[in-house]
């Protein structure tokens, strides 16, 4: 089957279903750009395709969408029908009400930081990062530096996490007499090493101790 079987016209689609099809148009941008092609026309609207199987749930969508907006709509309206006194009152609900909806939505990311933060104490390792950066003016890397940063980490427990190269520009350098344009680089290696849940406490209670012990010279 042709893949060009699989799409239709949003303009149709709207049509059939008695919906506005600029405003569907609209809404399919805004919502499913993802997922619909357009094709530009110099006169006259865009052509916008959606793919068959997708087609009952964007029309739901659309369909939700403008009762939603419909409501809204109704809702200022009425408001404005109120007499001023009772619009002041209505006014002032509706402002402690969208408080209260971000307090609790400032509650509820909070609990999710503090449930986050409770499973990470959980855990009995951590980790943390060293990073090391290394220029490369020859076109190529320099072996034996690479191997002696390795093994340099390696013996304080470091492991290689990743290497990112970011290009620095070219240098114009002559080998065996001929002029070579060579790339400068600057490698940058990223480092992971683990830390025992104890020996991070130990380090804080030697840190809190050496600062106690200090604090009693000073008296």
């Amino acid at each position: 089957m042709n893949i060009n079987e699989n799409y239709v016209n949003a303009k149709k689609i709207a049509e059939n279903n008695g919906i506005g099809a600029d405003s569907f148009g609209d809404y399919l941008r805004k919502n499913f750009l993802s997922r619909i092609r357009i094709t530009k026309v110099r006169f006259g609207s865009d052509i916008i395709m959606i793919n068959v199987k997708d087609v009952p749930e964007m029309i739901e969508g659309y369909k939700a969408f403008k009762e939603q907006e419909e409501r809204e709509h109704q809702e200022r309206l009425a408001f404005l029908r109120l007499p001023p006194e009772e619009r002041q009152k209505e006014a002032e609900r509706r402002r402690i009400e969208a408080e209260q909806k971000a307090e609790a939505q400032r509650e509820e990311e909070a609990s999710l930081d503090y449930q986050k933060q409770e499973y990470l104490e959980s855990l009995d390792e951590f980790f943390e990062y060293s990073l090391v950066t290394l220029i490369n003016s020859h076109g190529r890397i320099d072996t034996e530096q690479y191997v002696q940063v390795l093994n340099e980490k390696a013996r304080e427990g470091w492991r290689l996490r990743t290497v990112h190269t970011n290009e620095l520009g070219k240098d114009a350098i002559r080998i065996l007499g001929f002029g070579v344009n060579a790339t400068v680089s600057e490698d940058v290696l990223i480092f992971e090493r683990r830390i025992k849940r104890d020996m991070q406490r130990d380090a804080d209670r030697k840190d809190a101790s050496g600062m106690n012990s200090q604090a009693t010279r000073m008296l």
